[in-house]
Order: structure tokens, then C-alpha cells, then sequence
């Protein structure tokens, strides 16, 4: 799981690097950022429940930007940034519950 970790850092910081030419760079570039600096920490097992905040905000971005379904969603920019916020979502969804999992064993004393 650890090189699942280290490649998502990777792609999140590869997200935040090409963000540098967009419309608005800082927003983006602080959405992925905190994506990446949690997924650092689950690279040495260091769980804990702020990506609960992620899905929340991801998910709140991926309704606000996305597109129609009867539209392309690769054609357009907005619908770039919704896939990417789902992607977001769902990989702080997985790091939550790792970190519940990790604090359930915790409880039961294994």
C-alpha cells in the first residue's frame, strides 16, 4: 500500500505543478496540495480524520463544476476539474478509511 501512497503523492504534486496556467492557479494548486501533504503522511502511516474535510470540500467542487451529462465531459474545462475533484474524493475517502481502520484495531487491542 505504501508505493500506492508514494505514486498518488506523486500524481497530486504533478496535479499542482501544471496548475501554474490556469485562470486560477492558487485555488487549484491549494486543492491538490492538500490532497498531496495528506497522502505524504499515509506514506508513513500517519492516518488521520482530515481527509473527512477532503471528501466533503471535493465533492462539494465536483457538484458545483460539473457539467451535464448530455455533454462531453473531456471537452470542456469544467468538466476536467469536476473528474479531478472526484478523483480527490474518492482517493480521501480511501486514506479515511485507512485511518479508521487503523484506529478500530487500535480499539481492539490487536
Amino acid at each position: 500500500m505504501r508505493y500506492l501512497h508514494l505514486l498518488m503523492f506523486l500524481l497530486f504534486l504533478l496535479c499542482c505543478a501544471v496548475q501554474y496556467n490556469d485562470s486560477d492557479p492558487l485555488t487549484w494548486i491549494a486543492l491538490y496540495g492538500y490532497a498531496a501533504v495528506l497522502t505524504a503522511f499515509a506514506v508513513y502511516k500517519k492516518y488521520s480524520a482530515w481527509p473527512l474535510l477532503g471528501v466533503i470540500v471535493y465533492l462539494a467542487g465536483f457538484l458545483y463544476y460539473a457539467p451535464p451529462l448530455n455533454v462531453s465531459w473531456w471537452a470542456l474545462e469544467e468538466g476536467r476539474e469536476a473528474m479531478g475533484l472526484l478523483i480527490s474524493a474518492v482517493w480521501m475517502a480511501v486514506l479515511l478509511f485507512q485511518w479508521y481502520s487503523m484506529k478500530r484495531k487500535i480499539a481492539e487491542g490487536s
